[in-house]
């Protein structure tokens, strides 16, 4: 659809992926998925992606690492909104992906209200700047 976003889903573990994939695509977006945070950043840097949710923890590069490099990414790449999505959320946790850089934070296991309200947010953004 003309409304659907081009989302990165950014897990180390596949089934994670694959759910939160198959949600985004039920709900009329494109999908590319990530296993690590070096390969969020090189796909990220191709400026084609107009959102990202990425989980926290991860082995090598954790996300909020991934989350600090795509923000220092030059031009519209170092701006693509970022969320995470984490089994992590205590206060002190959300306090750390703001701190990274991080647009939001989303629970696991990801609700859909809450999942579609962060892709409306999203799309009203991508809307805003295609008029300016």
């Amino acid at each position: 659809p003309a409304a659907g976003l081009r989302v990165l889903v950014v897990d180390d573990v596949a089934i994670n992926r694959e759910v939160l994939g198959a949600l985004l695509r039920h709900l009329g977006h494109g999908v590319e998925e990530c296993g690590d945070g070096e390969c969020a950043i090189a796909r990220v840097a191709a400026q084609d992606i107009d959102l990202v949710l990425m989980d926290v923890e991860m082995p090598g590069m954790d996300g909020l690492e991934a989350a600090r490099a795509i923000r220092a990414l030059p031009g519209a790449a170092g701006c693509v909104p970022l969320w995470a999505v984490t089994g992590r959320v205590y206060e002190q946790d959300v306090a750390q992906v703001q701190a990274a850089g991080m647009d939001g934070h989303l629970s696991k296991p990801v609700n859909l209200a809450a999942l579609g309200e962060v892709l409306r947010t999203v799309q009203g953004q991508r809307a805003g700047a295609a008029v300016r």
